[in-house]
C-alpha cells in the first residue's frame, strides 16, 4: 500500500514547488478499486490540458497563452498572458495503466487510476516425499 507521500514528489510544500511556482489543488482519494486524482484548473481548455504516463510516473501539465490587441488612433496595446503547470506523481506498481482514464469539467480535472488485483499467495499444502 503507498504512503500519501508517495504520491507528491519531494519538491512541493503546500502547493508551491521550492522554484516558487505553485500547483493546481489537488487531492487524492483511494479506494478498493482505483487511486482518483482530482486537480482544481478552473480558466483552462481541455484542450491545453495533458496528461502522460511515462513508466509509473503520471505527468499532468498545461500551458495556456492569451494575448489581445487593441488599435486606437495613436497607439497599439498589446497584452499577453502565459501560464502553466507541471504535475508528476509516481504510481504504484498496482496500477493497471492501460485504463487509467481522465475527464475535465467545470474546472476539475479527474483522473481515474485503476488498481489491479494482486494474487495474494494461498497456503498450500505441500507433500514431503
Amino acid at each position: 500500500m503507498p504512503l500519501w507521500s508517495d504520491f507528491f514528489g519531494n519538491d512541493e510544500f503546500f502547493g508551491k514547488d521550492l522554484s516558487g511556482g505553485s500547483f493546481p489543488a489537488t487531492n487524492v482519494e483511494d479506494s478498493e478499486e482505483s487511486f482518483i486524482i482530482k486537480m482544481a484548473i478552473p480558466g483552462v481548455e481541455k484542450k491545453d490540458i495533458n496528461v502522460e504516463l511515462d513508466g509509473n510516473m503520471l505527468v499532468v501539465s498545461s500551458n495556456k497563452e492569451t494575448s489581445s490587441e487593441e488599435e486606437e488612433k495613436n497607439y497599439t496595446r498589446k497584452e499577453y498572458s502565459y501560464s502553466s503547470f507541471k504535475r508528476s506523481f509516481s504510481l504504484p506498481d498496482n496500477i493497471v495503466g492501460e485504463n487509467i482514464n481522465a475527464n475535465y469539467e467545470n474546472g476539475e480535472l479527474v483522473v481515474t487510476l485503476p488498481k489491479s488485483v494482486l494474487e495474494v499467495a494461498k497456503t498450500k499444502l505441500i507433500e514431503v516425499a
